[in-house]
């Protein structure tokens, strides 16, 4: 408003947008994009059609697609004593073989319950060998609608909720397999670091109507027991388990480094302000 008031080019006007492909309402999502027209730059998370489509309609708005990057630093050693102090803690058995767990918020947009439907299938196959964990904090009620579907599935003691811990790396330290939420090709910070510390990665897909491909770096599905199908092949071959890992950890590093969406943002930002000067 006040560069149109005054007449001004500048300062320059630059908008990340974090909602691509997420679920929310069309009046919402129009309202971002009539927003999003008036900025001197937009840069969006990811890809997706809606937004695809708008920027077909406004070739004159400066855009830069720009994926999550994560600091790739040294992982905090985690000894065994740590280790098994940290399962002791939870209540998982000594002589449990696997785990598979997820860290993040346990939101209700972010449908944890999912979570439960493909540890209820992975439990089923496995049996006691392999135990289950969900790391995050969120409101008392939704960890109160958790816990009723463990019970509802017969899961109490084999699903664990620690809930918020201030240090990922030891519960992911226990974990054989992690499973986070993706929207279409988008995934999230905490998976971002599973994936950095070698640690093999699976996704549960938001959007129904989503196929993963050949390119998608983390396999994903939206029916829980493709999903739980995909967790159960893994957990039995340590050779494909560590083959993935490898190969994710390698991808983090290539292309989602926060020096690499630094240099990406910078980039924009000159170019932004160069067309302000015009």
């Amino acid at each position: 408003i006040w560069k149109k008031i005054l007449g001004k080019k500048k300062p320059a006007v630059v908008e990340t947008y974090h909602a691509v492909g997420m679920n929310i309402s069309k009046y919402h999502r129009w309202l971002h994009s009539q927003l999003a027209a008036r900025r001197d730059a937009l840069v969006l998370m990811a890809e997706d059609e809606y937004w695809n489509a708008f920027l077909l309609k406004h070739p004159h708005l400066l855009s830069k697609i720009i994926p999550n990057g994560i600091s790739i630093s040294a992982q905090e050693t985690i000894d065994q004593e740590m280790r098994l102090n940290y399962r002791r803690e939870l209540g998982i058995p000594d002589d449990c073989k696997f785990i598979i767990g997820t860290v993040g918020n346990l939101r209700q947009d972010r449908k944890p319950w999912l979570y439960i439907e493909i540890f209820s299938e992975v439990a089923r196959v496995l049996g006691s060998q392999v135990h289950f964990v969900i790391v995050g904090g969120g409101k008392e009620s939704e960890f109160d609608r958790l816990k009723l579907v463990i019970n509802e599935h017969g899961l109490e003691g084999r699903i664990h909720l620690p809930g918020l811990s201030l240090n990922p790396d030891i519960p992911r330290s226990i974990m054989d397999l992690y499973v986070t939420l993706n929207v279409g090709s988008l995934t999230g910070i905490a998976a971002l670091e599973a994936a950095s510390s070698f640690l093999p990665v699976l996704a549960i897909q938001l959007r129904a109507e989503y196929n993963c491909g050949l390119e998608d770096w983390i396999w994903s599905s939206s029916d829980p027991l493709k999903l739980a199908g995909k967790a159960i092949e893994l957990i039995q071959s340590p050779i494909d388990r560590k083959a993935l890992a490898e190969k994710q950890a390698g991808y983090v590093r290539a292309y989602h480094t926060t020096e690499m969406m630094m240099e990406s943002y910078f980039k924009l930002y000159q170019v932004a302000i160069e067309r302000t000067q015009k």
